[in-house]
């Protein structure tokens, strides 16, 4: 077989033949090139020979092409941020394994409303409790930041409501008896009435007294005009102040375009409660004869202190007791007397709450989420009572007692609340909604009350909380 090998020097062209292995240059001038289909060529291996333009032309080889990588899977787009397609000032959504940063701020317009009290200030005519308080709604805030990494969101949160407050005066219609009057025929048959489940009992105690039954003891005027007393005055006033804590962790939001529209969580919660409640009552002291003579000796000494009697302890004065008249004389100038009760009440819960949320509707820029909040909740209870019993003219006596008392009880703190949200740029959403909380196992001030001269505090009543929220929220 016959090999033509073209060899370009700087002389010029070259041709060089092998057949059988010997080797033979062709000198230039006889080179001829004969016509294209007699063109032989047989090029060793690796070349190939392929049919081009000008008939069998050689060609290097082709090298394989090297094997494809797999393209990587794009990252799973994360709505956490619960921001949509641009539009509206929406921005673009964000990859799941971004950290993320959200902030809330909040104004909280929040009335209150808890258990109907079980005892009376004052009972019969003019009754009158502190369950009758029901505050309108009062001023708070709520701060909360988030921070999102990898699938979880740690949360954290801090609600103060602006204490409620209530206050109230008025003269009653009627005058008010201390003892038995009321049960029986005198002077304030059918008028208002302290007793043993009404506040300041000490004063029923020593008015029912072994040594005080002959007389019919009270604040003016009486129902028979015996004297033309000023009718007493009540004044009452009610503070309650809510402040609430919560870690919480959940899984990040992921919401539309088929992500994740719910998600629970686990989180510690602390709540304070702290309420403080206090009646005044004033008026004119009459001791009534019960055998129908126009004065007697009112409360003596021994019957405010004697501890089967009134129980009271001797806080100032000469200790001379409660006379309806100035120096004993017959003379018809009573006694002007304040009682005061102030009772406290302070709630710390501390416990692990579950929590639930859901988008129930979204849009481009709009949002519409519910949240649950869940949990049982230690409670250290402490209540406080004082009561004081003052003489307000000639001597001067003021007569009183205190106690305190702290347990430990179950309690349960729950929420239920709808948000709407709507974006103005971004980052940048504005936000509004109505929220209810509820509280069980807790102490109010309005319910502490000492029985049989005991005092344990009371954390058997409930709050409700429920109000409006505005506020602004940033997610980066």
């Amino acid at each position: 077989m016959k090999h033509a090998i073209l060899l370009l020097t700087l002389t010029g062209l070259t041709v060089v033949t092998v057949r059988h292995g010997v080797a033979q240059t062709v000198p230039e001038f006889q080179v001829s090139r004969p016509p294209l289909a007699e063109t032989i060529y047989d090029p060793p291996a690796p070349y190939y020979v392929s049919e081009g333009l000008n008939g069998n032309e050689v060609y290097p080889p082709v090298p394989d092409a090297p094997p494809q990588r797999p393209l990587a899977p794009e990252p799973e787009l994360d709505r956490a941020m619960d921001t949509s397609e641009a539009c509206c000032g929406c921005g673009p959504a964000t990859c799941a394994c971004a950290t993320s940063i959200r902030w809330e701020v909040d104004w909280l317009s929040m009335s209150r409303s808890g258990r109907r009290a079980s005892h009376d200030i004052v009972g019969g005519r003019d009754a009158a409790n502190f369950g009758d308080f029901e505050s309108g709604p009062e001023s708070g805030f709520r701060l909360r930041g988030a921070i999102g990494i990898g699938n979880w969101e740690l949360a954290a949160a801090y609600a103060d409501i602006s204490p409620w407050t209530a206050s109230s005066a008025r003269e009653l219609t009627t005058g008010v008896s201390f003892d038995q009057g009321i049960n029986v025929s005198g002077a304030w048959l059918g008028q208002s009435f302290i007793d043993q489940t009404t506040l300041f009992s000490p004063i029923f105690a020593a008015a029912s007294a072994a040594t005080a039954t002959d007389e019919l003891d009270g604040f003016g005027p009486d129902d028979g005009g015996l004297f033309a007393d000023a009718p007493p005055t009540l004044v009452t006033a009610y503070r309650s102040e809510l402040n609430l804590f919560e870690l919480n962790l959940m899984p990040r939001k992921r919401t539309g375009y088929g992500r994740r529209a719910w998600r629970g969580g686990i989180g510690y919660a602390r709540a304070t409660l702290d309420e403080f409640a206090s009646a005044s009552l004033s008026g004119s002291f009459r001791a009534l004869d019960d055998g129908g003579g126009p004065f007697s000796g009112g409360l003596s000494p021994a019957d405010l202190t004697d501890s089967a009697a009134g129980g009271l302890t001797l806080i100032s004065g000469p200790g001379t007791g409660f006379d309806d008249a100035t120096g004993g004389t017959q003379a018809p100038a009573p006694d002007t007397l304040t009682f005061r009760y102030a009772g406290a009440a302070d709630n710390t819960l501390n416990g692990v709450q579950f929590l639930f949320d859901a988008v129930l509707l979204e849009t481009c820029c709009w949002q519409l989420n519910t949240a649950l909040k869940a949990g049982i909740f230690d409670n250290h209870a402490r209540g406080s009572i004082r009561e004081r019993y003052s003489e307000m003219s000639a001597d001067g006596d003021v007569y009183g007692r205190d106690f305190t008392d702290d347990a430990h009880h179950v309690a349960f703190l729950g929420s239920v609340g709808v948000t709407g949200s709507y974006a103005v740029r971004d980052w940048l959403f504005f936000r509004g909604g109505y929220e209810v909380t509820f509280l069980s196992g807790v102490a109010l001030a309005s319910e502490q009350q000492v029985s049989n001269g005991a005092y344990r505090v009371d954390a058997e009543s409930s709050l409700i909380a429920h109000g409006f929220t505005l506020g602004l929220e940033g997610r980066y």
